[in-house]
């Protein structure tokens, strides 16, 4: 079964703004050679040459290594540049015989550009027969040629390694493709526009092949993580290839078993029956938001507060408890206890409930003895009415700090803790403006083969907490995956809260929407940077962070029809949708680090609503909803798995 179509691929098609990216599996469908048949060949033909030389035999197992740059430049280097291009011309100039169905099938799709790395002729073929006209097709040394295709909305089919036809543009070993990057400052800035200004479809690339080598070492990284999104459609690739192609470049792979490459066709057929689709932002939502409501700056109230800041140092944590006044009560370093002691008591404790409260004091524990003796008589020393803000580093903030034991009692039930942003000042976020009346958005029991009364009815409270003319709600089929992504898109809110199911996979946290589209946590990150609201509660799932140890077996009320999560136990931890936020600006951020019960979760989350809209801060909002749960209810500790970030002193009113 081929994969679906990410909505977010369908959506930024049908806007033009997603570019192709085709590499020699693509061309192969043509039956033109990939990469590793044609250097095959190409060594069997110099061995035939010169057989007695013995470093020729030894061009199979380099290529079986996949070291298949350094054989090209070996080759070239044997044969000579001009031997070399006509080997190449010869076998690779798909300049006729039938296009294949695939290059059909993406020249009907709308994408603002085609980029490839194969020198062959078949993409502008299939362009001129489906279209009817010749496209632009301008390599890299066409520079006089490469700034207009920014400007004209026309799109065009850049080849990035060259044309078979013009041998002096094929870039043919690493070393031509240094010289590129190094060198051609035009070709470098149209490539980088296109990385940065589309989503990215890669079709016909595999993790062997050069061409995506050399394009990976073009950081497609650039600007870390925050880019338009990345999809490549691959086969036969396994977990820890989606981990590297995640965390290397953004790139989310579309997998298909090996061998099945009629699934391309299935999967590009379904691909263009969505995009042709008529969009459901059509559909009417439930509650308009006043037109021209006021807006001013949220002015911070001033709230006393410590700060804990918690840093790595080797095997060892580097601790510091400092006043607001930035002087130093306490500091000093002490081991970190054993990675898989820390795992095994999180996976003890990932669920809310009946027996989460020793395996949580055995964690808390376990993290107290990260601090040495003065640090823990400074947090004891903390006046109750002070805030703990918690400065962590990126090593350690999947860990549950929140739940250090001090004197028998967990930092949150002894003061509202907030998590400092990471990574990013908060004189570089800024700080929200907030709409008089405030405007929310709510989201709640999207799923119809998983229904969450417990979330519906929460939606349902809030909404009559903020008030008809303060909300926009999207409750079960209304909040489809266009109608979420509208409202993002088209209103200005103060408050999002998501209620519902959310999961998360090896590479990253997602919310799912209605009909099981799942929204991940980048393609959330881009809604977000548009206008990001002051406060974001999403109140599932692992939303926050995932902690160490957690396992990754399959929840079928939480996985889309035909994924599944991989088995095992996630042994680092990965983080939510808490670095989404911070990144593009949102006030503070709520969210969870368990499983917290449906019914718990609806209550605690409609409590901190009522506390947001009397002008409680939010970091006491959800101090407040924690202990009057935990008042509330012996039975289920669900309290315990919440955290907040961002903005500690932000209110509402």
């Amino acid at each position: 079964m081929p994969p679906r179509p990410p909505r977010p691929l369908v959506k930024s098609l049908r806007e033009g703004r997603c570019a192709l990216f085709a590499g020699s599996g693509l061309s192969a469908w043509a039956s033109l050679p990939t990469w590793p048949r044609l250097l095959t060949d190409i060594a069997a033909e110099m061995r035939a040459d010169e057989p007695d030389q013995p470093e020729l035999q030894e061009l199979d197992t380099l290529i079986k290594e996949g070291k298949l740059l350094e054989v090209a430049d070996y080759c070239k280097e044997k044969l000579g540049p001009a031997r070399y291009s006509g080997i190449l011309a010869e076998r690779l100039s798909g300049a006729s015989g039938d296009i294949p169905e695939p290059h059909q099938l993406l020249m009907q799709l709308p994408f603002a550009a085609f980029v490839t790395t194969n020198y062959d002729k078949l993409l502008e073929r299939a362009y001129s027969q489906v279209r009817g006209s010749l496209p632009k097709t301008p390599t890299h040394a066409d520079i006089g040629a490469l700034g207009p295709l920014l400007f004209t909305h026309t799109p065009f089919v850049l080849k990035a390694h060259g044309d078979i036809d013009r041998p002096e543009t094929l870039i043919l070993t690493q070393r031509d493709y240094q010289e590129m990057i190094h060198v051609n400052r035009a070709f470098n800035e149209v490539f980088s526009a296109i990385l940065l200004t589309n989503a990215i479809l890669f079709v016909g690339y595999s993790l062997s092949d050069p061409d995506l080598r050399l394009l990976l070492d073009r950081q497609l990284s650039i600007f870390k993580d925050y880019v338009p999104n990345r999809y490549a459609l691959m086969c036969g690739i396994s977990a820890v290839e989606r981990d590297v192609l995640w965390r290397t470049a953004r790139i989310q792979v579309l997998s298909y078993p090996a061998g099945q490459h009629q699934e391309v066709v299935e999967f590009l057929r379904t691909l263009k029956e969505e995009v042709e689709q008529a969009p459901a932002e059509e559909l009417p939502l439930p509650s308009k938001i006043p037109e021209a409501p006021a807006v001013g700056v949220a002015q911070p109230i001033s709230l006393p507060s410590t700060t804990l800041s918690i840093r790595l140092r080797g095997r060892d944590v580097e601790s510091a408890v400092v006043t607001r006044e930035r002087t130093v009560i306490a500091q000093g370093t002490a081991p970190l206890p054993e990675w898989s002691t820390l795992t095994r008591l999180l996976r003890d404790s990932e669920h809310g409930g009946l027996q989460i409260a020793p395996p949580m004091q055995r964690v808390g524990q376990a993290l107290a003895g990260c601090f040495p003796a003065g640090v823990l008589r400074a947090l004891q020393d903390i006046p109750p009415q002070h805030v703990l803000t918690l400065r962590l580093c990126e090593e350690l903030e999947t860990l549950p700090w929140e739940w250090v034991e001090v004197q028998g009692q967990t930092l949150f039930l002894r003061y509202p803790v907030v998590r400092a942003s990471i990574g990013i000042a908060d004189a570089a976020r800024g700080f929200p403006s907030i709409r008089q009346p405030v405007q929310a958005l709510l989201v709640g029991d999207p799923s119809d083969s998983y229904p969450l009364p417990g979330a519906r009815a929460e939606i349902e409270a809030i909404a009559a907490v903020y008030g008809p003319a303060s909300c926009t709600v999207l409750l079960g089929p209304q909040a489809s995956f266009e109608a979420f992504v509208k409202s993002c898109l088209t209103g200005d809110f103060d408050v999002i809260h998501f209620a519902g199911h959310a999961w998360y996979d090896a590479q990253q946290a997602y919310l799912m929407l209605h009909d099981e589209v799942i929204l991940r946590a980048s393609e959330f990150q881009q809604l977000l940077s548009r206008r990001p609201p002051a406060i974001l509660f999403l109140n599932s799932h692992y939303t926050a962070f995932i902690p160490p140890g957690v396992r990754m077996e399959e929840d079928k009320a939480a996985v889309p029809s035909g994924q599944s999560t991989a088995p095992g136990p996630s042994a680092q931890g990965k983080g939510g949708f808490t670095d989404a936020a911070t990144r593009t600006g949102v006030g503070a951020f709520l969210g969870c680090f368990g499983s917290p019960s449906d019914n718990a979760a609806g209550d605690i989350g409609v409590f901190v609503h009522q506390e947001l809209l009397k002008g409680t801060a939010v970091v006491r909002a959800l101090f407040e909803a924690r202990l009057w749960s935990k008042a509330r209810s012996r039975l289920d500790a669900s309290w315990s798995l919440y955290t907040v970030s961002g903005y500690p002193e932000l209110v509402l009113r």
